[in-house]
């Protein structure tokens, strides 16, 4: 199941993305804009709300977000250092 969205990047852009692989802990994103590891952005998709999330991994145009639940410092040194 795919979704078509967007994800506002830092700096308040918003980026068209398709939205797949979606699970309760995240999704693979295909952005028409370059995401960086550990950067927090907004994703949202028409008709189902938004929902903040941080990039885990980037390959080309794809990306890996970890939906953002809960604030947690392990959580975003995990993120930074890519692990």
């Amino acid at each position: 199941m795919s979704f078509r969205g967007s994800v506002k990047v830092p700096g308040g852009r918003d980026v068209a993305a398709l939205i797949t692989n979606i699970s309760y802990s995240g999704c693979q994103v295909l952005a028409e804009a370059s995401l960086v590891v550990g950067e927090k952005i907004m994703l949202s998709i028409p008709g189902r709300g938004s929902m903040e999330a941080q990039v885990r991994w980037t390959a080309g145009d794809n990306a890996g977000l970890q939906f953002l639940l809960g604030k947690s410092e392990a959580e975003e040194r995990r993120a930074r250092i890519g692990v």
